[in-house]
């Protein structure tokens, strides 16, 4: 008996197929017999069952991913969104986090940021690595509003967060940034270190500090989290006077600081760091309140024998360069 006719009608008949199949016709299922009503509705259901499971589907890609913005390049390499939660839209170059919304941001290949939720972020394609031109590979966030934690793991000055206030330049690192509704900025920095930076400033903010920042004024005098309380609110209260324009303040404020450092339970070398960055002119202006800060700077931690009084004192380009070269030596035995 040859298969071929039960294959392929075209083929020869088998006549023991035919045989078979004349014996076989009397419990044939007729072509208009209904299915019952049951497994008609059941079909159906299915049917509607698997579409619906087909839509959520899709929009869970949709929320997760947000496809309009996975294609957005900045620089070189495309920065998408990943694990989306609550109430987070795309707006152009914008992505809000609502209350209760969340989201994380993969910065090409080099790390990722973390929104919190009432945060508002602006992707810039591309940002200024020092000489004037975009970097190739290079990115740039601008936090508008809201806290963003970063985790970036990448050569020096790759990446930038911009606030109203000043820009947190990568130097690979951990960090945690916040803007309030005034547009005040603060950085806190876990791990690696920042260069907070506005109109030429530098402040150097490593790991265990933190550095608040003004719109118009850039970034105020980092001190480290563990710093005695009398400090710590000497530095906020020296840097409000400064932001205020009100001197005389500033200056009660700098003796409280110098003060701090003295005190026999909380002298530490460390502090170091705060003291460095009121040498510079941007820190503290008045020539002899920044004499004060060096005297006390010198006892902590002394500077390299090629970096003089006179020098850090001259407020020029080679006060800048002896400053630097201090804060090499203070990176390696104080901070």
């Amino acid at each position: 008996m040859s298969d071929d006719y039960l294959f392929d009608p075209r083929a020869p008949p088998d006549p023991q197929v035919q045989a078979l199949e004349r014996a076989l016709a009397k419990f044939r299922v007729r072509e208009t017999a209904k299915l019952p009503r049951v497994a008609r509705i059941g079909r159906r259901t299915w049917l509607a069952a698997a579409a619906v499971v087909a839509a959520a589907a899709t929009l869970l890609v949709v929320v997760n991913r947000h496809p309009r913005w996975a294609g957005v390049k900045v620089g070189a390499t495309a920065v998408a969104l990943d694990d989306v939660e609550g109430a987070v839209t795309v707006d152009g170059d914008r992505i809000v986090c609502d209350a209760g919304g969340h989201a994380r941001l993969r910065v090409g290949d080099i790390g990722w940021l973390t929104l919190e939720e009432k945060t508002r972020v602006r992707v810039v394609a591309g940002c200024d690595r020092g000489d004037g031109a975009e970097g190739e590979g290079s990115y740039r966030v601008d936090l508008e509003r809201g806290t963003v934690s970063a985790r970036i793991f990448a050569a020096p000055r790759l990446f930038w967060l911009g606030t109203p206030s000043a820009i947190a330049v990568d130097l690979g690192c951990v960090y945690r940034t916040t803007v309030d509704d005034e547009g005040h900025a603060t950085l806190a920095v876990t791990r690696g270190r920042v260069s907070f930076e506005s109109d030429g400033r530098r402040v150097y903010v490593p790991a265990g500090a933190s550095c608040r920042a003004w719109p118009g004024f850039g970034p105020g005098t980092p001190a480290w989290d563990d710093s005695s309380a009398e400090l710590l609110a000497a530095v906020v209260r020296h840097d409000e006077a400064r932001v205020r324009g009100d001197a005389g303040a500033a200056r009660r404020a700098l003796e409280e600081l110098l003060a701090a450092t003295l005190t026999a339970d909380c002298e530490r070398p460390r502090d170091s760091l705060t003291l460095w960055h009121l040498l510079d002119p941007h820190g503290e202006p008045e020539p002899d309140l920044r004499a004060d800060v060096y005297d006390r700077l010198r006892e902590l931690c002394p500077p390299p024998s090629n970096v003089t009084r006179e020098r850090c004192l001259a407020g020029d380009a080679d006060a800048l360069a002896a400053l630097a070269s201090w804060r090499e030596k203070l990176e390696d035995d104080c901070w």
